[in-house]
């Protein structure tokens, strides 16, 4: 216990002199004047200046940075700024080196401050400090916050993440698109390879999956949208979480003003386009497309730039690439390209406020808003305006909120209503003054007649235990007061019911301010008992000399950075032992990514690798996906997905080159990770218990038998059980509602015998002295009962004692 406490003592002590060498690192970066030089202008190819300027530019060096592109829209207006982006310095994606420059761009300033650091003379080798990573919730937390290269770590701990997939161009990354540092960001090595993969961004509404990070937290979502699928652009798309949004839509859009022609392997022509289009390589003839820009714009003005996007952008302009991403300065400048008609906020190219800083250290004074209150009517649009004060606050952007985002939504000032009710917008400071400035918004409901009720003319009655409630098998109507009626389904918000709980359930249902109910019943009747759960990933070693360690390769040979070479029809690599006995079984879902080049051939040639799932040996295959793949410069992780209807059981993974157009394929890692259906009967039990014990709690209290209609539902649910569900009240187990329920069902077939027993094994059982969920309550009562009559005995014993010694004296 002492060395647990001198343990504490030591944490304390590392955290405090942590608070004061960040607030010794923040006194010094504030106190530094600006730069007198954007750093060392060096060749075309990029290289690390050994001094590092952290200063960030202020309104006027930003406006002089975009020096004509006032009155310009649209193409006019992209053309320009690529002309003014495009001649910058370029890295190397595959030089280690090059790669320490994230230890300046992305760096946590919080845990890793200037102060600890030489910015005159900069040791890119031997600084270790904490950075910040995409996809990471861990970065704010020290304890979980990942360094450049954590201790004893054979690898750096995070992947370089092409935003713009580089399969969406099939651009290379030696310099150029590939390796270009606005759209290249550290990232969360499972959340780079197994969510974004290479997919475009959207927002999946159907086949969704949740995908993890490193720490087994969420970090998005990947899918299909069905809108997209009709339109004949329905690949697949992957939704980050709302705090990533921001900085993947400003990427994205970035990389189609820098290269906007195709010059060669490394520097593509992009477009960005709605829907989600197909990989196609870049060629002069056409452009390599990504999507969805509907989406993308969306994501731009509900996650606003913050001061991590400004200093990075920042950071890479004085250091590095010597060149700007034009979204963060200016946000509104990708409505004007791809909207010549927007006239919202800010459409104006001419010198202004950007969001680069004022003066350093002065805060937000005021926001004033245009309007405190305003109403409006469903489908609508109103821009709320704010004036900030003073004009040289250091961070002027806003971040704007709403409290109800059902009610109405709020991008840049711009509110959009939704359905009817209040809520609250809010615009926010995001400096450290804590400043904002609010307007209610109501959403009213107009109508032409007098309104006389709110009516469900259909619903579904029953509902099995454990499903999800259909709520479209509703049909609401509004009645007016000479009964006609508008049917307002699609418009209603509806309260479902909870089928974890069994019984009759009352179900509100909201129109505007008008309100009605119904009744469902969950019963145990087909109720559904499994669930999912998400298994580890299996990552497998990297290849070394054409083989992957504890993988059987047949007629594949070696390409000399050791990858394994697929060169002919039938040759294949397998490993039949991945998930163990326990592992291997109840698998429903299974994905699998495979880091694959294909190498040589003409760019339309197509080779089909193969994909099987095994089941304890190469003969026994448990389900079979084929990919077509072109020709692609560089190493791309094709992804793989099954799913089945029944659980599976596999042990293992196949990849076979089952059609050789021409060419070799280069396989260079595999990684896999199941989705297992589990059972568990016990929440069926307890919920058969709760009910029971509601049920028959008012008869009981009246010391009558129960209602025989009560009774016979009682025990249509229990024979409805699973048996593994039903054992619990005949074999022993630590539940106290179903002891609690199997009490009270004995009491009342004792004493009332006109209820009849239901419960096979339960008739004439001895009752439990007490229910354990009351145990705690009695046992309180009894104990003050004891205490209180054995200080009345003694009290008594004593007063009787000092009566006869007195008696005695006498």
């Amino acid at each position: 216990m002492k060395k647990r406490n001198n343990n504490k003592l030591f944490l304390a002590g590392i955290f405090i002199a942590l608070v004061f060498s960040i607030g010794a690192g923040i006194s010094f970066i504030k106190l530094r004047s600006p730069a007198e030089t954007l750093g060392e202008r060096v060749g075309p190819r990029g290289k690390l200046p050994s001094k590092i300027n952290i200063s960030d530019l202020d309104d006027d060096e930003v406006n002089s940075y975009y020096a004509g592109v006032d009155g310009l829209f649209g193409d006019d207006l992209k053309e320009t700024l690529n002309d003014i982006i495009k001649d910058h310095h370029e890295y190397d994606y595959n030089s280690a080196s090059d790669r320490t420059a994230y230890k300046i761009m992305d760096r946590n300033w919080d845990f890793s401050p200037a102060s600890e650091i030489d910015l005159e003379d900069y040791d890119y080798e031997n600084d270790n400090p904490y950075i910040r990573k995409l996809y990471a919730d861990y970065n704010n937390d020290i304890e979980t916050a990942d360094r450049f290269k954590n201790e004893g770590a054979s690898r750096v701990s995070f992947d370089k993440e092409h935003i713009w997939a580089q399969s969406l161009g099939a651009f290379g990354r030696r310099y150029g698109g590939g390796s270009d540092f606005h759209h290249l960001l550290p990232s969360d090595v499972k959340g780079n390879q197994a969510f974004h993969s290479n997919y475009n961004f959207g927002e999946p509404d159907t086949n969704t999956k949740q995908y993890l990070n490193d720490y087994d937290t969420p970090v998005g979502i990947n899918g299909y949208v069905e809108a997209f699928t009709e339109e004949g652009l329905g690949e697949k798309v992957c939704e980050p979480l709302d705090e990533y949004k921001g900085d993947i839509a400003r990427a994205m859009l970035y990389m189609p003003i820098r290269y906007n022609v195709h010059l060669n392997e490394d520097h593509p022509h992009l477009e960005l386009v709605n829907g989600s289009p197909a990989a196609r390589p870049s060629t002069t003839e056409q452009s390599g497309l990504a999507g969805d820009l509907a989406t993308l714009l969306k994501w731009h003005v509900e996650d606003p730039v913050d001061y991590y996007e400004i200093h990075r952008n920042n950071l890479i302009y004085n250091n590095f690439q010597l060149n700007r991403n034009p979204f963060i300065d200016y946000p509104e400048w990708a409505e004007m390209i791809y909207d010549p008609n927007y006239n919202g906020p800010g459409a104006s190219t001419a010198p202004g406020m950007s969001t680069a800083v004022g003066d350093p250290g002065v805060l937000v004074e005021s926001i004033t808003l245009n309007k405190t209150v305003h109403s409006m009517d469903k489908g609508h649009e109103y821009t709320l305006s704010a004036t900030i004060l003073p004009t040289n606050a250091e961070f002027k952007a806003l971040s704007w909120s709403s409290s109800n985002t059902n009610v109405a939504t709020v991008s840049n000032g711009r509110v959009s209503s939704l359905a009817y009710g209040t809520t609250t917008i809010t615009a926010t400071a995001t400096d450290d003054s804590g400043r904002s400035a609010t307007c209610e918004i109501t959403v009213e409901a107009q109508f032409e007649k007098e309104v006389d009720r709110l009516e469900v003319v259909n619903f579904q009655k029953n509902i099995s235990f454990g499903k999800i409630y259909p709520k479209e098998s509703l049909t609401v109507y509004l009645y007016f007061e000479d009964e006609s009626y508008d049917d307002v389904t699609s418009e209603v918000k509806v309260s479902l019911p909870n089928t974890h709980l069994l019984g009759e359930q009352v179900v509100n249902v909201q129109y505007s301010t008008y309100s009605a109910t119904y009744e469902v019943f969950v019963t145990n009747d087909d109720a559904l008992l499994s669930y999912s759960e998400e298994g580890l990933w299996y990552e497998s070693p990297v290849a070394v000399d054409g083989v992957i360690e504890g993988w059987n390769n047949i007629g594949t040979g070696s390409y000399p950075a050791g990858d394994i070479k697929l060169e002919k029809t039938g040759n294949y690599v397998y490993k039949t032992d991945i998930w163990d006995e326990t592992a291997s079984q109840n698998i429903t879902e299974m994905d699998v990514i495979v880091m694959i080049k294909y190498n040589t051939g003409g760019t339309s040639t197509e080779n089909k690798l193969t994909v099987d799932l095994l089941n304890g040996s190469l003969g026994s295959i448990v389900a079979t996906e084929h990919k077509v793949a072109l020709k692609k410069t560089s190493f791309t992780e094709e992804t793989y997905s099954f799913s089945f209807e029944t659980p599976k059981t596999i042990t293992g993974i196949k990849f076979t080159y089952t059609n050789k157009g021409g060419g070799n394929y280069a396989l260079r890692y595999v990684l896999a990770k199941p989705t297992y259906q589990h059972a568990d009967y016990l929440p069926q039990a307890e919920a058969w218990a709760t009910y029971f014990l509601n049920k028959t709690s008012d008869q009981c209290e009246a010391l009558e038998p129960q209602r025989e209609e009560d009774w016979i539902i009682l025990g249509g649910e229990f024979n409805l059980m699973h048996s593994t569900s039903k054992a619990f009240y005949t074999g022993s187990n630590n539940s106290e509602l179903v002891l609690a329920a199997i009490d009270r069902y004995n009491a009342i077939i004792r004493a009332h015998p006109e209820n009849e027993p239901f419960i096979a094994g339960l008739e004439n059982v001895q009752i439990n002295v007490l229910p354990k969920i009351l145990n705690n309550n009695i046992i309180i009562i009894l104990t003050i009962i004891l205490l209180l009559s054995s200080t009345i005995i003694s009290l008594y014993v004593l007063e009787t004692y000092r009566k006869t010694k007195k008696y005695e004296i006498k």
